[in-house]
């Protein structure tokens, strides 16, 4: 788990190229949850139901959830570390967000 501010600054600096390479912004970190949020336009993180042509969420825990739909004991998520999603589709809560993307993340996890 991330727990502190510069530990956080540390893994974004080096750990996320593919979004900051796009020109991309972070719009929201959830560290107990291993997830952070990027867009291109400064969008909100509660899109999620968008492509990975305007939102993207990097995973570093396995069976880290989506911040908007947690599991509920009817699913479980089965996310990747190191996965880049992007929203549910289809548009509803579940296991079912896009994915086929990934970012080398150098070794470089958050603790």
């Amino acid at each position: 788990m991330v727990n502190n501010r510069h530990n956080i600054q540390m893994f974004l600096g080096g750990s996320y190229p593919y979004g900051r390479g796009k020109g991309w912004q972070v719009v929201s970190v959830y560290p107990d949850e291993g997830t952070l949020y990027c867009t291109p336009d400064g969008r909100l993180d509660d899109n999620n139901c968008d492509n990975y042509s305007v939102y993207n969420i990097y995973m570093w825990k396995d069976g880290a959830p989506e911040h908007y739909c947690p599991e509920d004991g009817t699913f479980e998520y089965s996310t990747q570390v190191g996965g880049i999603y992007a929203g549910h589709h289809p548009c509803m809560c579940g296991d079912n967000l896009y994915s086929g993307l990934s970012w080398d993340m150098k070794n470089c996890t958050p603790d």
